[in-house]
């Protein structure tokens, strides 16, 4: 249902939802302008004439990140999670072979003998602890956006508008990184349109206003070589404006040519998974596989705010903890934690001892899967790999 309608450039008044807009005289500066034909002209409705909205008086059309509420208060201590049962148990030499033929047969170039031939003399097993702590966090940032409009009268409501942090907006899922944007309610307002000042079309910028432009194949002189006529404008020198049709004038695009604005405050709702992963690891095994390799779950828990992990086998774990649990709460003060979660795994590593050719070394089968790292191994190239 269309509503009442405004002379052209008239400003609308009260056509705002739950809050009173203040005038404001039309030559004040704008916040972002733009060159066109050596005039500066406004990029977006002047905010001295939209008016102070309550709790969104920072809020401009260029969006800003707002700091959350006050914080949660997190829990005072973990305290002790209790003894951990774990049994690490050393891999057999066939099982050690076994899992080294394996590692052989993957890697094309790699020649077979060195595997078969060599003496295992050890197996020494060990645990890699590896703790982990998600933080789930939610940002939120405010903009004035703005659509074209006939000018119809917005329903007054009389209420206020939610604060930004008020507006009821949830994730999908937990831990999962997404976005979404919302209009505020009660934020509307309906203003002329600041790009035509509310007459719905501006003067054509290709033709200068003039309808017509001139001829670019004889430059506006009406001649061509040798005195002959131009027969691209028949000598006049120029030639009707396409983009304008001959008016002068085009329909803003602003406003569709619609003359009016609806402008409203959109609220942008960021979601980020963080997370940070702390490795104790004592042998010669690089943290990043075991970061990337899979043990038995020693400890977990999910909460909105999660305390220091307490009580395990290596107080380096305990003080690891603690660290990051502190890192998370201060590290994103423009983002608000809705959940974290973290855990303790056991990581097996059986650090494998041989002898080949009457020279010692050392490879490493870690995680559940068994995986092996054998940088050095003594045969990665049998031939048949070519240099081009």
């Amino acid at each position: 249902m269309s509503g009442p309608h405004y002379p052209m450039g008239e400003m609308p008044t009260g056509q705002q939802i739950g809050w009173q807009a203040t005038s404001a005289d039309s030559s004040g500066q704008d916040s972002s302008q733009r060159q066109v034909k050596g005039q500066l002209v406004p990029t977006a409705p002047p905010l001295d004439s939209i008016g102070d909205l309550p709790g969104y008086e920072g809020t401009n059309f260029d969006g800003g990140f707002l700091p959350p509420p006050p914080p949660y208060e997190p829990p005072s201590g973990g305290g002790d999670q209790g003894p951990v049962s774990y049994n690490q148990e050393a891999l057999t030499d066939n099982e050690a072979r076994a899992c080294l033929n394996q590692l052989v047969s993957e890697n094309c170039c790699w020649g077979k003998g060195p595997a078969n031939d060599m003496k295992i003399v050890n197996i020494a097993p060990s645990s890699a602890f590896k703790y982990t702590l998600d933080t789930f966090t939610e940002a939120r940032e405010t903009k004035w956006q703005y659509e074209p409009s006939d000018g119809a009268a917005l329903a007054a409501t009389g209420l206020q508008p939610p604060l930004p942090w008020d507006v009821p907006v949830a994730p999908q899922k937990m831990f999962k990184d997404g976005s979404q944007k919302v209009e505020v309610p009660n934020t509307q307002v309906v203003k002329p349109c600041h790009d035509c000042r509310g007459h719905g079309d501006i003067r054509c910028g290709d033709c200068d206003g003039r309808g017509h432009e001139t001829c670019s194949s004889c430059s506006g002189t009406g001649t061509r070589i040798g005195d002959e006529q131009c027969t691209w404008c028949d000598g006049r020198g120029t030639k009707p404006c396409t983009w304008c049709h001959t008016t002068g004038m085009k329909t803003c695009s602003t406003c569709d040519g619609r003359r009016y604005l609806r402008c409203y405050v959109e609220l942008t709702v960021t979601w980020k998974k963080h997370d940070d992963t702390f490795v104790l690891e004592k042998t010669a095994l690089p943290d990043k596989l075991v970061k990337s390799a899979s043990g038995q779950v020693a400890f977990s828990d999910e909460q909105p705010r999660v305390a220091p992990v307490a009580g395990f086998l290596d107080p380096q774990i305990g003080q690891a903890s603690q660290d990051l649990v502190h890192k998370h709460a201060t590290k994103w003060p423009n983002e608000r934690i809705l959940m974290q979660r973290h855990s303790v795994e056991i990581v097996p590593v059986n650090a494998v001892e041989y002898i080949l050719d009457g020279k010692e070394g050392v490879f490493h089968i870690y995680g559940n899967e068994n995986k092996v790292h054998f940088p050095d191994y003594p045969s990665q190239c049998c031939g048949c790999c070519v240099l081009m």
